[in-house]
């Protein structure tokens, strides 16, 4: 009789479990989602980069953020050593981030974007003199975590800043290192949506 009133006592205890158990993707959960345009500053070939780029994420219970993030060169980079010669480079990729306080007036954030990019050099000026280069162009890896803040000025607008480091893998192009287009970036980013 013992053994019959603790296989029915675990029984009732494991179902009360089972229905208290929450779910990612189930049941209370709260979804949403954004868009976001941003610009970023940082380093690359020795120099500094600017670059625009855009994210959108689907957003679950406010806290995790599922998308994809790209963004490209906007300034006008010299390659050092070689003349009349810019740097035209960009990555993109899935996003992932989590929200540590969403329902704060300041909301700090964890993320990263894995994905790949591209770099190709190009002629500044075809009217001056220029170096021979490499016409092709080369992809590689990408993976960029970083950490930021979100201020909420609206239900619907957030404004964040970010603070990220590239690591990139497999750069075969010129004399372009893996190095060379690694390094830490800093953001600015303007999110519009249903947080």
């Amino acid at each position: 009789m013992n053994k019959l009133a603790i296989i029915l006592g675990v029984a009732l205890f494991s179902t009360t479990l089972v229905a208290q158990e929450k779910t990612l993707l189930g049941g209370d959960a709260n979804h949403g989602g954004y868009g976001a345009f941003f610009t970023k500053v940082g380093q690359v070939i020795g120099g500094t980069g600017v670059y625009m780029g855009g994210q959108g994420a689907w957003l679950i219970n406010h806290r995790l953020g599922i998308g994809g993030k790209g963004y490209g060169i906007v300034n006008e980079l010299a390659v050092p050593e070689l003349e009349n010669i810019k740097l035209e480079f960009g990555c993109w990729g899935g996003l992932l981030e989590y929200h540590f306080f969403p329902e704060k007036m300041v909301n700090l954030h964890i993320n990263s974007m894995i994905g790949a990019g591209g770099v190709r050099y190009s002629v500044i000026d075809y009217q001056e003199p220029h170096d021979e280069i490499d016409w092709s162009d080369d992809g590689f890896f990408v993976f960029e975590p970083g950490i930021g803040a979100d201020l909420h000025v609206h239900k619907n607008f957030r404004i964040g800043v970010n603070a990220t480091y590239r690591l990139v893998n497999g750069v075969e192009y010129a004399d372009l290192t893996n190095g060379d287009l690694s390094g830490l970036s800093a953001e600015f980013t303007l999110k519009f949506g249903a947080f």
